[in-house]
């Protein structure tokens, strides 16, 4: 009976050691893709204009009357700041191959009130991004005035995207909950709906049901940051 439960521990051991160190080695490496300055690494995936080619918005526009193809604005990455913790660094590569010139600040464990505080620092240091992506709310609860103040705090000629959380984790129906608040209090700011997009596809997670995996995962983050942009009235 002892070498029985002593096999079998080994074996847990084993088994589940790797996934933990297979998700950490990943994250590491999309850390040099998110250092809290544009990068000029070239993207892994193919280059951003095969993402976004012009006939593709335009059988968009044909599809859905408004926004058309005339009204919808154009967003590079020199516009774009994303802050958040290691749900956004696992799609790093993918955001910085879809929006060359982004700046991402973005790890581990990070906590809601860290995020507003580095948002509330780039936008009072760096006037040329007009264009917010927070990701925060995984690690903890997130404090709703402070969020608010934070958006107030970058005045209204810039926009925000707040991406939502799915994680089983207690908090995780409270930071949801917050984040559906604050945009719905105000204009500028919508929300890239990664808790959907995410239980819809399981798959393209790692097995902890958090994190994106690299790929199809992290193509599946920016298509929820696509679609947020479509609603601010963007050619996604």
């Amino acid at each position: 009976m002892v070498c029985v439960a002593v096999l079998t521990c080994s074996f847990v051991a084993v088994t589940t050691a790797p996934q933990t160190t297979t998700l950490e080695r990943d994250l590491q490496q999309q850390q040099r893709f998110a250092q809290g300055s544009p990068t000029s690494i070239p993207p892994s995936s193919p280059p951003a204009s095969s993402v976004s080619p012009e006939p593709e918005s335009s059988s968009v526009a044909a599809a859905s009357p408004s926004p058309s193809a005339s009204t919808a604005r154009q967003v590079t990455g020199a516009q774009i700041a994303a802050v958040g913790d290691s749900v956004m660094l696992a799609a790093a590569d993918e955001l910085t191959a879809s929006f060359p010139g982004i700046l991402i600040d973005a790890q581990v464990s990070r906590q809601g009130a860290e995020v507003c505080d580095l948002v509330a620092q780039l936008g009072a240091d760096d006037p040329q991004r007009s264009l917010f992506i927070i990701g925060a709310g995984t690690n903890g609860p997130l404090d709703a005035d402070e969020l608010s103040s934070v958006i107030d705090g970058l005045g209204p000629d810039r926009e925000v995207i707040l991406v939502n959380v799915f994680a089983d984790r207690s908090w995780a129906a409270q930071s949801n909950d917050v984040l559906t608040r604050v945009a719905a209090a105000h204009s500028n700011v919508v929300i890239a709906n990664w808790q959907d997009a995410a239980s819809a596809h399981p798959e393209d997670l790692y097995s902890d049901g958090i994190h994106p995996r690299p790929g199809e995962g992290a193509r599946l983050y920016v298509s929820a940051i696509r679609a947020a942009l479509g609603e601010l009235g963007y050619s996604s």
